[in-house]
Parts: structure tokens; sequence; C-alpha cells
């Protein structure tokens, strides 16, 4: 027969083994998710007015940005974008994945998603030529917007 004293190590032994495997499973997990989320990124390119749009009265109130997700499983998604003069207000803008050859912006807001290469296009609303905009873009592979600027007359390299 097995003594009590034996019996009692033996279980603290499984105790102490199960606890170890818990913990191991905990922190491979989290490094797995940590792995998974380091590779969720999204690449904005310099805005720019698109050639596409035909008339140049027109182009100047529309921007456009390239946006390239280098995540290979997941999809992104663009949830809001916000504009900003350069004293920091609020600018009226519309937004898209697609602009006509007059610069409107069909299918206006909601949400984009971005599985490999997007181009996002922004008019202002007001219908006046951009030299400044602050833009933030809102997406799902971060709590924070991503800012993109555009500035007519800043160095560009």
């Amino acid at each position: 027969m097995i003594s009590a004293n034996f019996a009692a190590i033996i279980s603290a032994t499984g105790a102490m083994l199960s606890g170890f495997f818990a913990l191991w499973s905990f922190f491979n997990e989290r490094k797995i998710k940590a792995e998974l989320k380091a590779g969720e990124k999204l690449f904005f390119g310099r805005a720019h007015h698109p050639s596409s749009v035909a008339l140049k009265e027109h182009r100047e109130c529309v921007l456009k940005i390239s946006v390239h997700n280098v995540s290979t499983s997941k999809r992104a998604f663009i949830t809001d974008l916000q504009a900003f003069d350069r004293k920091g207000e609020s600018v009226d803008i519309s937004w898209s994945r697609t602009s006509d050859s007059i610069g409107s912006i069909p299918e206006q807001g909601g949400i984009l998603m971005v599985e490999d290469f997007e181009d996002v296009y922004l008019r202002v609303n007001d219908g006046e030529s951009l030299n400044y905009l602050l833009v933030k873009i809102f997406h799902t592979f971060s709590k924070n917007a991503e800012v993109v600027v555009f500035d007519r007359y800043a160095d560009t390299f």
C-alpha cells in the first residue's frame, strides 16, 4: 500500500507541473498574439491631387492617399477620416475609395476595407482649392489615428 506522505508528494508534484504548464501556455499565447499584431501595419503614401480628375479647378479640392496593408493574414478597415486646416479647425470632407472624372466622391464615408492596396480619395466639401490639409485616418490596426499632411508649398524630396 502507498503511504499517505508518498501520495501527497505525488499530488503536489502534479499540481506544480500543472501550474508550470499553465503559465508556459499563457506566455506562449501572449507571444503569438504579439507576433501576429506586429505584422498588422498600414503604410500611407503622400497625399496629392489625383491626375484622374480632368479639370484643374476640380482637381485642386481633391486629394488621393495610397494605403498599403502589409499584413498577409488580416484585412484592415479604415473607419473614419478627419481633416484640419493650418489653424487646427475642422474641415468638412467627403471620402471614399473612388472619385469620378470631375472630382465628385460617390459612396461617401462608411468603412473602407484594405486587403492589400487601396486608394483613398477625399474632397473638401466647400470646393475651395487645397494648399494645406492635415488628415487623421482611423483604422482597425491601431487605436491611434495615422496622420497624413498635405502641404502644397512644403519642400518635397
